[in-house]
């Protein structure tokens, strides 16, 4: 009789949150949180540098691509922080439903961001790489503009019309962004390594095209292992999250405490 006389309430256990999502979705704030700051200053100062140079070689057009999309990512992340301690302090105004709309959509910009901008270092570390390899082969400029509208497409789709059509799930987005992201990161390591093994090659010649032509790696090399770095990061608490979420968390509501599951220690 007095088991019978319990409320619901007090049946039901609160919501355990596993290890594994916690600790993924917590380096993921921290992680949004310092290349945010850090990237907005840096990629602001770079870019305002290639917009003063001369801008009709191909490295310089994949460069102010790549910084631009870089700075909108850093901006991106710092808003993403915001809403996101903002969301576990319960300052945001309105209903669950409205703040996990917000959240959902800074979360496809950020994600259509970061694969643009890994999409862009990918192409840098590519055409850097056939430069090397074969210095006397022009590199079509309209072909990449081409490949890069196209891959802006896909990215449109895949974050925007179909999440708006509720044609694709939140596991669906995460699996093509783990899956791209881990494709790029393949290319650019390998890129970065013919690269490598070519300067090696061409240390004994000290002419002055030769030596242009290092810098220019070199710039790219560092470009390249900073991109790997923070985007493996990236990829590790994104596979965590996917990996270990539950999915009977939504992560956009109140669990624990009162507190947003998307940054439970917060």
């Amino acid at each position: 009789m007095a088991i019978s006389n319990l409320s619901s309430e007090h049946l039901t256990p609160e919501p355990d949150y596993s290890f594994g999502l916690i600790w993924g979705s917590t380096m993921l704030i921290i992680l949004t949180f310092v290349e945010g700051i850090g990237g907005t200053i840096s990629n602001a100062l770079s870019l305002s540098y290639f917009l003063n140079k001369d801008r009709e070689t191909l490295a310089s057009k994949l460069m102010i691509l790549l910084n631009s999309t870089d700075l909108l990512v850093c901006i991106s992340a710092v808003m993403f922080w915001g809403v996101s301690v903002t969301v576990s302090m319960e300052m945001l105004p309105g209903s669950a439903e409205k703040t996990k709309m917000v959240i959902s959509f800074l979360l496809n910009w950020f994600n259509l961001l970061v694969a643009a901008t890994a999409f862009a270092t990918c192409l840098l570390s590519v055409t850097r790489t056939i430069c090397m390899v074969y210095p006397f082969y022009e590199i079509k400029k309209k072909l990449i503009a081409l490949i890069t509208a196209f891959h802006w497409m896909l990215l449109f789709l895949v974050n925007v019309l179909l999440p708006y059509l509720n044609l694709i799930s939140e596991e669906s987005q995460s699996i093509f962004m783990i899956v791209e992201l881990t494709l790029i990161i393949f290319i650019v390591i390998v890129s970065s390594a013919i690269c490598a093994v070519k300067l090696r090659a061409d240390k004994r010649n000290p002419d002055n095209t030769n030596k242009t032509r290092r810098h220019a790696t070199i710039t790219i090399l560092i470009i390249s292992g900073c991109f790997c770095t923070v985007n493996i990061a990236y990829l590790v608490c994104t596979v965590i999250i996917v990996w270990f979420g539950n999915e009977n968390v939504d992560m956009f509501s109140p669990g624990r405490n009162g507190h947003s599951a998307l940054i439970p220690l917060l």
